[in-house]
């Protein structure tokens, strides 16, 4: 069968210049979809200056993939880091948008390699 192809809009972007990191961490909420534009500005004017603060980060981006479904993609010098960043998340979303996001997200942590195999 033919994938699914998902179509979405960066919506935040942070990076630290020169830092490529090498694990990396994908986030996908599903939310009223109402709900999307208030937590894209909260999650940029509170959570996005503290995860790109956090030891080891590389980047950090949220991007609307439509029909209330949001993913959020970071990236850490190490797993250790990347580890703590998702706890970090966690604590922060319940803290601050728990009314808006009720349900956990679904969390995919990975190493990031800058090769293609063939």
């Amino acid at each position: 069968a033919a994938p699914t192809i998902i179509e979405g809009t960066v919506r935040i972007r942070k990076s630290t210049a020169g830092v490529i990191g090498a694990w990396g961490v994908l986030r996908v909420f599903r939310v009223d979809p109402a709900s999307v534009d208030e937590i894209v500005k909260r999650v940029e004017a509170g959570f996005a200056p503290i995860i790109s603060a956090a030891p080891g980060f590389a980047r950090y981006s949220t991007i609307d993939l439509g029909n209330g479904m949001i993913a959020s993609t970071s990236s850490f010098l190490t797993q250790a880091q990347a580890d703590a960043s998702v706890s970090l998340a966690a604590d922060w979303v319940k803290k601050n948008l728990g009314a808006l996001i009720p349900n956990p997200p679904e969390v995919t942590s990975m190493p990031i390699t800058t090769s293609w195999s063939k």
